[in-house]
């Protein structure tokens, strides 16, 4: 399976709300780095359990989550970036909001080994050498 589809299949499982079959996917010393974040989950999280803790946090206040990719970059042999919003409704609130990012991601061996979230796109491809 190449990479692309790995994190496709990933951010679907977190869309479905499977969230054990999402981290099958994420490899026992991954990163997530959301501290770019301008919300209250921003931080640093490492391995599946800590993964898990950010996903779950999110639903404490939010409802209806969803991760849309609109773009995918891949940057052989081992990166990609995906870009897209993310839709969300505040539990409390019932708001609904739309944020965008890109997250650039890296894989090795069928798992996902880091994702790193940036606020814009060009951000995200400065960080992976495709924009000076």
């Amino acid at each position: 399976m190449q990479n692309v589809e790995i994190v496709r299949r990933h951010l679907a499982r977190i869309n479905e709300g499977d969230f054990d079959a999402a981290l099958a996917d994420v490899a026992a010393g991954a990163e997530l780095d959301w501290s770019a974040s301008e919300g209250p989950q921003s931080g640093v999280y490492r391995g599946p359990e800590e993964w898990r803790k950010w996903m779950t946090s999110w639903l404490e206040a939010l409802t209806d989550v969803r991760v849309e990719v609109t773009e995918v970059i891949d940057v052989p042999p081992d990166t990609m970036v995906a870009v897209g919003p993310t839709r969300l409704r505040g539990r409390a609130s019932g708001v609904d909001v739309a944020v965008f990012g890109a997250i650039v991601w890296t894989l090795r061996d069928g798992q996902v080994t880091g994702a790193t979230m940036y606020q814009t796109r060009d951000k995200a491809l400065k960080a992976v050498g495709l924009l000076a």
